[in-house]
């Protein structure tokens, strides 16, 4: 698996898309239809990767009045603020492309302690995302094929 390439793991998991126009309540309604997945992509309208937003975050803004008033002002203010995606996304965020060898996408899957990683093409269009569930089932095939 490791001298594999990205783009053996097609077809992809389906991330779940969203602009940055969504609202809160959208962005939780999102999640609780795909309770697999960990973020929410936002793509621009030609599905261009801007950020994402994690399932722990939008909870974070959900419920962020239950934080002590002590914790760190500036995510505090964020997260009571938030209207929409575009006020919570992540911007620089960790990606693979289809060319890349899994290692890269291994590596950083561990080093990051992510649970998937999005795949996008060279002009950052999301084509997917690459999960461990993923990686995992095809190493239990190899482990099958000896």
């Amino acid at each position: 698996m490791y001298n594999k390439k990205v783009s053996h793991f097609k077809p992809y998991t389906v991330p779940v898309k969203i602009t940055e126009e969504n609202t809160i309540r959208e962005m939780v309604e999102r999640v609780l239809q795909y309770p697999r997945n960990h973020h929410l992509y936002v793509v621009d309208n030609d599905g261009i990767l801007t950020g994402l937003i994690s399932r722990k975050r939008l909870f974070r803004s959900v419920f962020s009045h239950n934080v002590a008033a002590d914790s760190r002002i500036h995510e505090l203010y964020t997260l009571l603020t938030s209207e929409n995606a575009g006020d919570l996304l992540a911007r620089d965020i960790f990606t693979v492309k289809e060319k890349d060898d899994m290692n890269k996408a291994l590596t950083l899957l561990m080093q990051k302690d992510l649970f998937e990683l999005p795949v996008v093409d060279d002009e950052n269009h999301l084509l997917g995302i690459l999960t461990e569930e993923n990686i995992l089932q095809e190493w239990l095939k190899a482990q099958d094929a000896y």
